[in-house]
């Protein structure tokens, strides 16, 4: 703004945007019926200023410089002026302001974790621990899944398609790294991941009546914690790959119906078609499930009898457990990760 006020006069008031000033000043004055400042001013002005003459020196720079043309080149030549732990911090508080500007939006997930809680555990009220309630336990624990994979990955299929245009122009004048941005947005997500599946479950739990062993409750937290987490990163990959919200959120159940049927209760897990098998094998909703049917009927509360009629029907065997926890971790990183190549990818077309 000193290069316009001493130019063109033009003094910004206090605590007013400078681009919106300009505008104010270029557009058509209603009682005037012109501008207050004619477009032909200003540009006259820039070209036999300073400032012209600079921006064409480093123009020729650049090019002699051999970066090759277009926008790659403008950008490439800058270095980023603040460091990636800066930018990190810087983007994880705005993350962080953002959720803090929408308040009602934490009260209906918090609502939604409760209400769903009592609804499944009210459905299916202390279910007892022989086999007349096999059917209506293992319904209880898909739908668990189901309910926790949808909420969690549908939340966050809209985040970065509204803030790609930010980032973008953030990333093209070198404020900001796609590393910073996407690890900045994602940590603040993680504690809403695991605050709301955790309240969520621990009601369902307790009014279905599964095992009532702390140890068998933590890792069923721990397991619906991190199906959720997992979830997440799939609607993340959805979005940056996309760059749409409504495609992000169209895309969802496309996945995820072929990743639910296999899980073992609508359809043999033994019996997958070779086209869905990729699908299988990267599924957190079957290996959630899996874990969770594990860990219940892995308690002393079920007979022998019972626990392998469960565990041949669903398709799993003792131990399996911490195979099912573990691939849980790698699909939480691996679409965490698929979905930072996207966005890595979306930043540098917008050089070309």
């Amino acid at each position: 703004m000193d290069y316009f006020a001493a130019t063109l006069g033009l003094e910004c008031p206090q605590f007013y945007n400078p681009a919106d000033y300009l505008i104010e000043k270029l557009a058509v004055n209603v009682l005037l019926e012109k501008p207050e400042v004619p477009v032909e001013d200003m540009l006259r002005a820039y070209q036999t200023s300073t400032l012209a003459r600079d921006n064409k020196a480093w123009m020729a720079d650049v090019e002699e410089g051999g970066s090759g043309g277009g926008m790659s080149a403008l950008v490439s030549s800058r270095e980023f002026p603040a460091t990636a732990w800066t930018q990190f911090c810087e983007s994880y508080k705005r993350t962080v302001k953002s959720y803090g500007r929408e308040p009602v939006l934490a009260k209906v997930r918090f609502g939604q974790a409760i209400s769903m809680g009592l609804i499944l555990g009210l459905v299916y009220l202390q279910q007892p621990f022989d086999s007349s309630a096999t059917k209506n336990r293992l319904g209880a624990m898909f739908l668990l899944i189901m309910n926790q994979s949808i909420a969690s990955m549908f939340t966050v299929s809209q985040v970065i398609p509204k803030d790609m245009a930010v980032f973008m122009r953030e990333y093209l004048t070198s404020a900001n790294r796609p590393s910073s941005y996407f690890l900045g947005l994602s940590l603040a997500e993680v504690p809403y991941q695991v605050l709301f599946p955790t309240i969520f479950g621990s009601i369902a739990y307790w009014l279905i009546g599964f095992a009532p062993e702390v140890s068998r409750f933590f890792i069923f937290i721990v397991t619906l914690v991190l199906m959720a987490n997992a979830s997440c990163s799939l609607g993340y990959a959805l979005s940056t790959l996309t760059g749409h919200d409504g495609v992000a959120v169209a895309l969802g159940p496309v996945l995820m119906l072929p990743m639910s049927l296999y899980a073992g209760v609508l359809h043999s897990s033994d019996n997958v078609p070779w086209y869905f098998v990729p699908l299988d094998k990267v599924s957190m909703i079957k290996y959630a499930f899996q874990a969770i049917v594990l860990n219940e009927y892995g308690s002393e509360k079920y007979t022998p009898q019972l626990r392998g009629f469960v565990f041949d029907y669903i398709g799993v065997q003792t131990g399996e457990i911490g195979f099912c926890i573990a691939m849980l971790v790698v699909l939480l990183l691996g679409f965490r990760f698929l979905a930072f190549i996207f966005l890595l990818i979306r930043a540098k077309r917008a050089l070309m």
